[in-house]
């Protein structure tokens, strides 16, 4: 049994095998840069954990070193999150939420790991009232796709019936 569906903005016939070739056609583009700048944070989470460790070493102290690894382990694992979604989000039928999922965890990482970075450079707690912002970002991206998961799945589940 098909059924319209509305995939990256058009309808298509929804099969579970065609469904993610439509939608890799029309939305990989936007998707893809998720795999971008996960990349990216991969590259940085490497080089200024790297950083931390060889250079801020003996120059902050314990606790300021380790705000500086927290800074680098969510980045670390946000930017697998953000290479996956980038890659597979666009089989998720639940396009927008996918969409606002990479969204939050592009920002909260960004705004996240910055703050904490900044805050051990400069010594500046305002920078650490920061640091909360990009958390709640992140877990709203965790949940916006847990939804969208749920939702490709009641998806595809229902037109199986």
């Amino acid at each position: 049994m098909t059924s319209n569906v509305y995939v990256c903005s058009a309808p298509i016939q929804y099969a579970p095998v065609n469904a993610g070739a439509a939608c890799r056609r029309d939305c990989s583009p936007l998707m893809h840069r998720f795999a971008v700048v996960g990349a990216l944070f991969g590259l940085f989470a490497v080089l200024l954990g790297a950083f931390g460790a060889h250079w801020l070493e003996a120059r902050v102290d314990p606790e300021r070193l380790s705000i500086w690894a927290t800074a680098s382990h969510y980045l670390g694992w946000h930017a697998t999150t953000l290479l996956v979604l980038g890659f597979a989000g666009a089989a998720l039928a639940a396009r927008r939420l996918t969409l606002a999922a990479g969204w939050c965890f592009s920002a909260g990482g960004l705004i996240f790991s910055g703050s904490l970075y900044l805050l051990v450079l400069s010594d500046q707690p305002l920078w650490g009232a920061m640091t909360p912002i990009g958390g709640v970002l992140l877990a709203l991206g965790w949940g916006l796709l847990a939804a969208a998961t749920a939702v490709s799945n009641a998806r595809q589940h229902s037109n199986r019936d």
